[in-house]
């Protein structure tokens, strides 16, 4: 993966978790890197996708637990599957609006 995804990833991550980037030192971006990399494997490349995880890690366990890229590479699947399911409900309730508005039945 280039650089630039990687770090526009990285940066995101340390963003949300309060990481001062110029806190951190080599060793840490090999770390940070290979699970960013296994994330983006996850999403054919797409930084977009990780960053929406990251997102949900944050929200899901915010200041009560402990969560690293590590955790959201384990709690992928279940990612996944929430997002699914709000997929499919949005479209459930946009059905229903455009049957309460009559343009479909």
């Amino acid at each position: 993966m280039d650089k630039d995804t990687l770090n526009k990833v990285l940066f995101h991550y340390c963003d949300v978790k309060g990481f001062p980037i110029k806190e951190i030192r080599s060793r840490d971006y090999g770390r940070f890197y290979k699970r960013i990399n296994e994330l983006l494997e996850r999403t054919d490349g797409n930084a977009e996708e990780v960053n929406r995880g990251i997102d949900w890690m944050d929200k899901k366990f915010g200041d009560e637990l402990s969560w690293t890229l590590e955790t959201l590479d384990k709690y992928w699947l279940e990612y996944r599957a929430v997002k699914k399911k709000k997929v499919n409900n949005d479209a459930d309730a946009t059905d229903e609006l455009l049957r309460k508005m009559g343009a479909i039945k």
